[in-house]
C-alpha cells in the first residue's frame, strides 16, 4: 500500500481538526455574559456599551445593533434604525429603562425604525411609558413593548406622528390612565403583519385610545384582552379601543378589535 507523505498527512490532520472546531458551538464573544449590553454603530463598526451612549455619537441614518440588556432611558434626536441581534446564547435583545422614566423619547424631527427588540421596564410621569414621540415617524418591527406604564399611552404615546406597527409586535401587559397599550393624537397609525395590542389596563381605553388620528387595522392585527377599569357616564370605557375627538378607523383582511 502506498503511504502518505508527511506533507499530505499533515495537510488531512489540519483538515479533521478544522473540521471538529466547525461543529463546535460558538463561545460567546469576548466573554460577554448573556446579558450583557453592546450596541455596535454598524455605519462606524464603533462599538458601546450602553445605548444611550451609541444614540448620542450617532449621525442621521445610520444603524444600531444591540445585543443583551441595556438599561437606563434614552432621548434620540436624529433618524435612525436600531435592530436587535442575539448572538449564541445572549438574552433576548431588551431596552429596560428601570421605571427611570420613558425608555426611548423620540424628536419631532426623527424618523427611526426599530426591529427585534423587546421595550421594557418604562415609567413616563406623564407621557409614554415604553416610547413617546411627537412628530416624526416611528416604525416597529417584530417588537414588544411590555411592562411599562404612565399616564397617558403605557407602552406607546404618539401626536401627530407617522406610525406603522408590523411584523408581529406585540404591545402588553402596559398600564395607564388613559391608553393602556397606546395612546395616539392626529397623524396616522397603521398596525400589519398580526401585530397585537392585548392585555393592557387603564382607566379608559385599555387597548388603544385615538385622539383625532387615523387608524387603520390590516392583515390579522388584533386587539384583545384589554381592560378599561372606569365606565364613563355614557357606559362606554373603552376597553379595547376607544375612539374620541373625530378620529377615523379603518378595518381591512382579518384584523379583530
Amino acid at each position: 500500500m502506498a503511504s502518505l507523505g508527511r506533507s499530505a498527512r499533515g495537510a488531512g490532520a489540519l483538515l479533521v481538526a478544522c473540521s471538529l472546531l466547525a461543529a463546535l458551538p460558538a463561545a460567546p464573544a469576548l466573554g460577554l455574559s448573556k446579558t450583557a449590553c453592546r450596541v455596535t454603530n454598524t455605519d462606524t463598526t464603533t462599538v458601546f456599551t450602553t445605548f444611550q451612549a451609541a444614540v448620542a455619537a450617532a449621525t442621521a441614518g445610520q444603524h444600531l445593533t444591540v445585543r443583551g440588556v441595556c438599561h437606563g432611558i434614552t432621548a434620540i434626536h436624529v433618524s435612525l434604525t436600531i435592530t436587535g441581534i442575539r448572538p449564541g446564547k445572549a438574552a433576548r435583545p431588551t431596552l429596560n429603562g428601570d421605571k427611570g422614566g420613558t425608555v426611548l423619547t423620540i424628536d419631532g424631527s426623527a424618523s427611526v425604525a426599530i426591529g427585534s427588540l423587546t421595550i421594557t421596564g418604562g415609567q413616563g410621569s406623564e407621557l409614554g411609558g415604553a416610547i413617546v414621540i411627537s412628530g416624526g415617524s416611528l416604525s416597529l418591527t417584530n417588537v414588544r413593548l411590555r411592562g411599562n406604564q404612565a399616564g397617558e399611552g403605557g407602552g406607546l404615546y404618539a401626536a401627530g406622528s407617522a406610525v406603522t406597527i408590523n411584523g408581529r409586535t406585540s404591545i402588553d401587559h402596559n398600564t395607564a390612565s388613559y391608553g393602556g397599550g397606546i395612546s395616539f393624537g392626529g397623524g396616522a397609525m397603521t398596525l400589519n403583519d398580526a401585530a397585537s395590542v392585548h392585555d393592557n389596563t387603564a382607566r379608559m381605553a385599555g387597548g388603544i385610545l385615538n385622539n383625532g388620528g387615523a387608524v387603520t387595522f390590516n392583515d390579522t392585527t388584533s386587539i384583545h384582552h384589554n381592560t378599561a377599569t372606569d365606565t364613563l357616564a355614557d357606559g362606554f370605557g373603552g376597553g379595547g379601543f376607544y375612539n374620541d375627538f373625530g378620529g377615523l378607523v379603518s378595518f381591512g383582511d382579518s384584523s379583530s378589535v
